[in-house]
């Protein structure tokens, strides 16, 4: 119950911190594909420097070393599936951005959760809760409220999206949410593995990916020619954003279902809406206030609920042993 309770608090930290990256990437001159990229770059140094760090304070002890011959090569696949995975979602998203709005593409990437709440009892034997499922389908009827603003504001918005490209563009959305389920899923499979070695691998794999794309499409002409407050902004995406909040974040995954993770996701717009209000004084409309409140209210009272379900059903396992 404690690992499940610290699990879900770091959940909904990694997705206070994925909320704010809004924030950063305005004000970096950089396409968002060679943001992506240096954000792998400088989250895998990172938690690089962490692994040798913590391998130091330890006086690199053989019994504390990290050996991935004690996991095992089907772990160590796994984990590179998903990093290829991260870097795929990434470049779909981007593709996603660059056929339709980008309130669309967050609709159509936001049922990431609803593949995660359908596949985890195939994928990892979990029992599909009710609760939990009606929770994630509010959470996204929440969301497009949110984002249904944008789409009475402006009538070229409203023809982007109706528009053969439009309709490419939530294609493009879809299948990143796919991938991200898959990220999910895949990890939760894995089990038990150090969370700094596990984010690194994935990290380091999503990075192999981007690269080539960043290369073949964009280059890199625009990162190198970054001024002094952009590089800052975008060592803070690599470090704060991707290094530590994917550490946080699929560490904690390891600790609750998926099923509540794909709840708790819905966090991460939520902030992301806050952050905007405190901090670029975007007032949110009626319709946003009520898809915000109905994300908030979706991701407490499902998981409440489906903790109560849960702890009647143990009250009524000891009672039947009994």
């Amino acid at each position: 119950m404690k690992n499940n309770t610290m699990g879900k608090a770091g959940i909904i930290l990694s997705m206070m911190i994925f909320g704010s990256i809004g924030l950063f990437v305005r004000s970096i001159d950089a396409q968002s594909s060679q943001i992506a990229l240096a954000r792998a770059v400088f989250g895998s140094a990172f938690l690089l420097v962490l692994i040798l760090i913590r391998g130091r304070l330890k006086g690199r002890k053989q019994a504390d070393r990290f050996r991935l011959a004690d996991y095992g090569r089907n772990k160590l696949i796994r984990l590179i599936i998903s990093g290829i995975a991260i870097g795929f979602n990434w470049i779909f998203l981007f593709q996603a951005y660059r056929y339709t709005s980008i309130a669309v593409a967050t609709v159509s990437y936001y049922f990431a959760p609803v593949f995660i709440i359908l596949l985890s009892p195939l994928v990892l034997k979990e029992k599909l809760d009710r609760h939990r499922l009606y929770a994630v389908l509010i959470a996204l009827t929440g969301l497009a409220m949110t984002i249904a603003g944008e789409l009475t504001t402006s009538s070229s918005v409203i023809d982007r999206v109706t528009s053969f490209q439009g309709l490419i563009g939530i294609g493009y959305g879809l299948a990143a949410a796919l991938l991200y389920a898959s990220v999910i899923l895949i990890t939760k499979s894995v089990g038990n593995f150090p969370g700094l070695e596990m984010t690194q691998i994935q990290l380091v794999s999503g990075m192999v990916i981007l690269l080539p794309y960043v290369a073949l499409t964009v280059g890199f002409d625009q990162l190198v020619n970054l001024q002094t407050k952009g590089f800052v902004l975008l060592l803070i995406l690599g470090v704060i954003h991707t290094g530590l909040a994917y550490f946080i974040y699929f560490s904690s995954a390891l600790l609750v279902k998926a099923q509540s993770i794909a709840i708790l996701s819905y966090i991460d717009p939520l902030f992301a809406i806050l952050f905007a209000v405190i901090f670029l004084s975007e007032i949110p409309g009626p319709l946003q206030t009520v898809g915000g409140l109905l994300i908030l209210g979706a991701a407490y009272f499902g998981e409440a609920a489906a903790d109560r379900s849960k702890k009647r059903a143990q009250t009524a396992d000891s009672i039947v042993a009994k």
